[in-house]
């Protein structure tokens, strides 16, 4: 009599393997959200680095004078920056414009003020009241991820 051949799996070893795959794949979702929200930032921070460079080219140009705190955005774009994706954070719904970008221009520098004042800032960001986290410009051009 022939040996009866078993092919495929039993209903356990498919439950074993189901239930491994569902462990690991709940230990890897709080892992992959904090790496979402930290490209969030990371994007933040280069757009605030792309207006810092169209800011400087703006100061030159205008001897030594920092745009106005009033429409500083329309004021960069469309001379001094080419894309009006740089005002958009993305942390939050709707896109940023030049007109009503999502960062906050804190203060308005002058050529006296120290380097490490925050002058824009990501006002959008969940933790910009309580100064714990969000993404900082500063005068002397650092920009900052808390």
């Amino acid at each position: 009599m022939p040996a009866l051949s078993r092919k495929g799996f039993t209903l356990i070893e498919l439950m074993v393997v189901m239930a491994i795959i569902l462990i690991l794949a709940g230990l890897l979702t709080p892992g992959l959200m904090g790496a979402r929200e930290q490209a969030k930032k990371t994007n933040c921070l280069n757009n605030l680095k792309q207006i810092y460079t169209a800011m400087q080219l703006y100061i030159t140009a205008e001897n030594e004078q920092y745009p106005t705190a009033a429409g500083w955005g329309s004021i960069l774009y469309p001379e001094y920056l080419d894309d009006e994706s740089v005002f958009d954070c993305q942390d939050k719904t709707g896109a940023g414009t030049a007109s009503n970008p999502d960062y906050l221009y804190s203060v308005q520098p002058t050529s006296g003020m120290a380097s490490n004042t925050v002058i824009i800032t990501d006002a959008n960001h969940p933790g910009f009241a309580d100064k714990k986290s969000g993404v900082y410009l500063y005068k002397g051009g650092n920009v900052k991820v808390k």
